[in-house]
């Protein structure tokens, strides 16, 4: 039986998102345009990659593409795992990590070039690396 129409399956289908789908069925939540390759998923709904980047989509802060996969937060903002990288010694940052924050200025806390009064004014942040799921 079809997710979207409700009616028997006779031949081709799609099985996508556990659920088996018309091809004829299996369309973007927005633009109604048949998914045929990749799709996102929100509240278990299909959506174009496009649409779902328009209505749901979080843009890297460093880059402004939009970010596809894992996301990077870190001082309220969102980043690309390889956009944000620590200041000093230009390494990327891995999830759970404490990092300094100051003036848009991101490095590991365990980086010693580190000067005490820089540490002082600045804010501790635990990076966090989220998915997108449906």
């Amino acid at each position: 039986m079809c997710s979207a129409c409700s009616e028997v399956i006779v031949g081709t289908s799609i099985f996508a998102m556990e659920q088996e789908w018309h091809l004829d069925c299996f369309v973007c939540q927005e633009c109604k345009r048949p998914l045929t390759g990749e799709y996102m998923c929100k509240d278990g709904l299909p959506y174009c990659e496009e649409d779902y980047q328009n209505l749901f989509g979080q843009s890297c802060n460093i880059c402004s593409d939009f970010i596809l996969g894992k996301v990077l937060q870190a001082g309220g903002n969102s980043y690309h795992t390889s956009c944000l990288k620590c200041y000093i010694c230009t390494q990327q940052f891995d999830e759970g990590q404490e990092i300094f924050m100051q003036d848009e200025l991101f490095w590991h806390t365990d980086c010693d070039e580190v000067s005490e009064p820089q540490v002082l004014m600045s804010l501790i942040l635990k990076v966090l690396l989220l998915s997108h799921s449906c």
